[in-house]
């Protein structure tokens, strides 16, 4: 269940591949863009992008990203949404890297039928799970969350414009509605692509439906719960952080959009506390650790205590909106994205179960003690 945090590293281009990164630059950027000395790509395998590191004569940096997540005619549209407002939060403070326009003055630039984006280098390391980055990321996302509740006062159209430009791909409710028919159907033997995570999901298909009938009764849907502009997928390795520990940037803003804070807060905790395992600690203290990142968030952007209850709910409704959507994507769409099915045994079935273990000490007098004031 523990997220890697290994460094950052790139690795040379074939011919073939750099020559097409090249074309993309120069078919879509200004002519400043089209002499770099060195293209590396991302090593880490991803399943819905290939991000690359381009290095020009004096050292300067940018990076491109080419996405294919979104599939329709609006997958441009979404992500170039997400940059716009990405952009606007951050002239308003929001450590966010800023985007170099195309030729044709967009954000966003489509290639082969993907989504092509050009971003701002930042300096800046992977998360360690040291005490300082915990408060760092806790108040970060408060930030994000505050700046962003400040553009929508000041355009309060966006809130409905952004949930119509970047729709959520197959979100929990709606996969919850077909969940009996979803379920029944990976009961029933299959051809398959990938035996042994369908065996997974057969062998764990109580516990998910223990946990669906529990975010059933939590509330956490409930469209009274404080919301704004969310991260939506802020985890260990969608931010950098400096080296003496203050937060560097946040990256990945594509699947940004309008929902409760508390399932960003949620997602978010679970991901720096699944973390301290894969470190050199050797003390794993997640009520320290939370403390320290609710405490930091709070200051910055207080939620009521209520909201701070739901936030078990909110990261295994998270993880189980995951494994459903991946499910969908196999069993209904002939597979699309599945490299992201393996995930599904080898991290997120583990993290449903162990979450409430996390969180063993979350509750109201711990949060009225420890959080709110």
């Amino acid at each position: 269940m523990a997220e890697k945090t290994e460094k950052i590293r790139f690795i040379a281009l074939a011919k073939k591949e750099a020559k097409e990164v090249l074309q993309i630059i120069t078919e879509n950027y200004e002519e400043e863009f089209h002499s770099p000395v060195r293209i590396e790509r991302f090593l880490e395998e991803i399943a819905s992008s290939r991000v690359y590191c381009i290095t020009f004569r004096n050292g300067w940096r940018a990076v491109l990203k080419q996405s294919f997540w979104y599939s329709g005619k609006g997958a441009i549209e979404a992500i170039e949404k997400a940059q716009e407002v990405s952009q606007a939060l951050r002239l308003q403070g929001v450590p966010l890297p800023m985007a170099y326009l195309t030729l044709k003055g967009k954000y966003t630039a489509g290639y082969n039928g993907d989504q092509i984006t050009l971003l701002e280098y930042i300096e800046g390391e992977y998360f360690t799970a040291d005490d300082r980055q915990f408060i760092e990321a806790g108040r970060a996302l408060a930030v994000f969350h505050r700046e962003g509740e400040a553009f929508l006062r000041k355009y309060p159209i966006e809130r409905a414009m952004i949930a119509e430009k970047i729709p959520v791909e197959k979100p929990y409710e709606e996969s919850r509605v077909i969940y009996d028919k979803l379920r029944r159907d990976f009961l029933t033997e299959h051809q398959c692509s990938v035996p042994d995570v369908c065996a997974a999901v057969r062998d764990h298909i109580h516990i998910f439906d223990q946990t669906i009938k529990m975010l059933d009764g939590s509330g956490i849907s409930n469209r009274k719960l404080s919301s704004g502009i969310v991260h939506n997928d802020f985890n260990v390795k969608n931010c950098f952080f400096k080296k003496d520990g203050a937060f560097s940037c946040f990256i990945d803003t594509d699947q940004l959009g309008v929902a409760p804070f508390v399932w960003d807060v949620g997602n978010t905790l679970l991901s720096f506390l699944s973390s301290i395992s894969s470190t050199s600690r050797s003390n794993v203290n997640y009520e320290h650790s939370a403390e320290l990142f609710l405490a930091a968030y709070h200051r910055e952007h207080p939620l009521p205590l209520n909201e701070y209850l739901l936030i078990i709910a909110a990261a295994v409704r998270w993880n189980m909106m995951r494994i459903l959507r991946s499910l969908r994507r196999h069993h209904y769409e002939n597979d699309r994205l599945v490299n992201l099915l393996p995930k599904i045994k080898s991290r997120l079935i583990a993290r449903i179960i162990q979450t409430p273990q996390i969180f063993s000490f979350l509750d109201e007098n711990w949060l009225r003690k420890k959080i709110v004031i």
